[in-house]
């Protein structure tokens, strides 16, 4: 598997740490430089990867102890936490995440567009 993981901002302020694991099966030639900040798009585009469907669940979680200086919580903290598994149109798992946000800056937003119910 790969392992990403990112300094999320909002307004140029540090308010989430995520960790992603992408199955290096499906993308066994990834590479840092062809991630942008859209890692759905980049998956689609250079992977050839789209990702039609995602289970979120929301809870609290300490702040993992690879937490940076940027990320005001200190490790341990009590803060946000989502973890989401996402899968390919046939329903094959290619992603899992976690995400440890820091609730005083930023609240977790769920956005549907388009598709059928």
């Amino acid at each position: 598997a790969h392992r990403i993981r990112r300094l999320r901002r909002l307004d140029g302020l540090p308010v989430a740490l995520e960790e992603i694991w992408l199955d290096a099966s499906l993308a066994p030639m990834l590479r840092a430089e062809d991630l942008t900040e859209s890692l759905y798009r980049s998956y689609r585009l250079v992977l050839g990867l789209e990702i039609a469907q995602a289970e979120d669940r929301v809870g609290v979680a300490p702040a993992p102890d690879w937490t940076c200086e940027h990320f005001a919580p200190p490790s341990g903290t009590a803060v946000g936490y989502i973890e989401r598994l996402a899968r390919l149109p046939d329903g094959t798992p290619v992603e899992h995440s976690q995400t440890w946000f820091d609730p005083a800056r930023a609240r977790y937003v769920s956005r549907m567009s388009g598709g059928e119910s």
